[in-house]
């Protein structure tokens, strides 16, 4: 294989690599807190505290922890509201359901895709 034609081949693997590797890391982000992860931090911590036995970086170290866990939720709860909001703006630009219950197939439709 020629040189120029092997750097091609090199050039396209690394992009592909960091392709990868930014699609795995995005959806690990999407993924939200671990809660049972967070359990397990939350109950030592909870131990760490009660037995007064912990050193000052043992504490720092699970401060730290929480502190990671405490903007991982405050990311999904903005994240959450988002889609709440959105949802919401739809149901309301649809209007009220009819007294009478009788409203077009497409806005009915629209109106369980959105609630489900």
């Amino acid at each position: 294989m020629p040189a120029f034609a092997r750097q091609v081949v090199v050039c396209l693997s690394f992009v592909c690599a960091l392709w990868l590797a930014a699609a795995v890391a995005m959806a690990q982000s999407n993924t939200g807190p671990d809660y049972t992860q967070w359990q397990t931090i939350a109950q030592r911590a909870e131990r760490a505290i009660e037995a007064d036995r912990a050193s000052d970086s043992a504490f720092e170290a699970v401060r730290a922890e929480i502190a990671r866990y405490r903007q991982q939720f405050l990311n999904a709860r903005q994240s959450n509201t988002n889609r709440i909001d959105t949802l919401q703006s739809q149901l309301n630009a649809l209007g009220e359901l009819p007294e009478d219950g009788n409203e077009p197939p497409e806005i009915s439709s629209r109106r369980l895709e959105l609630l489900a």
